[in-house]
């Protein structure tokens, strides 16, 4: 036998794909959570930039051009998630909404309860300038519905605060839960009209202020 020439083998060596290729195979392999995180990304992303537009400019003036080269994306990610402009106006007026509640939805159990709401409710702010998301409303009978339906949700958080409160007697018990907590909502629409018209407020101050008002 020859030992000088190469012996041959049936082995056939699996084909390896180019490095490239197998980068690429690897830049699309996605976690199971990832797709809809990223279409949460996007989303997000479009609103945070139309708000700050819209303070900015106001609701009117930017283009959705504008709008989606500020979020870094194009017009046609913006309709998958928007039918259309007015659509993303309702979506970002909405956002205030969601973190109104929000901040005063969870108020702890002790006898403060409604101290502590109050700060949350009297910091809560528009993502648009006031005048800007009343005109909003003017404009869609579905905002305005949908704004009345927050309003009252957050009168009966505060007004259920109010009651536990009055329970371990740290407000007054001839104070009519019901009217103040509309007092105390339709405040968290004056004070956010003095801030933009350049008045300086202290919403921990007024806190205090009414707090002393209601206690024994």
């Amino acid at each position: 036998m020859d030992m000088s020439k190469p012996v041959s083998s049936d082995r056939i060596e699996p084909e390896q794909p180019p490095m490239s290729a197998a980068k690429s195979s690897r830049r699309q392999r996605r976690s199971p959570g990832e797709p809809e995180r990223s279409k949460e990304a996007t989303r997000a992303a479009l609103l945070q930039a139309a708000a700050e537009l819209f303070r900015e400019q106001g609701i009117d003036l930017p283009s959705l051009d504008t709008i989606c080269d500020r979020a870094g994306y194009t017009r046609g990610a913006f309709y998958v998630y928007f039918k259309d402009r007015d659509e993303l106006v309702r979506a970002v007026c909405a956002e205030y909404q969601t973190n109104l509640l929000k901040q005063i939805s969870v108020y702890d159990d002790s006898p403060e309860a409604l101290s502590n709401l109050l700060r949350g409710l009297l910091e809560a702010e528009t993502n648009v300038p006031l005048h800007q998301f009343l005109l909003a409303l003017e404009r869609s009978p579905e905002l305005a519905t949908s704004f009345k339906e927050t309003l009252r949700e957050a009168a009966d958080i505060t007004r259920d605060a109010t009651r536990f409160s009055q329970a371990f007697s740290t407000v007054r018990g001839d104070v009519d839960a019901e009217a103040l907590s509309q007092v105390l909502v339709a405040l968290n629409l004056g004070m956010q009209a003095m801030r933009e018209a350049g008045t300086p407020v202290d919403p921990e101050r007024a806190a205090q202020v009414l707090t002393a008002l209601w206690q024994r």
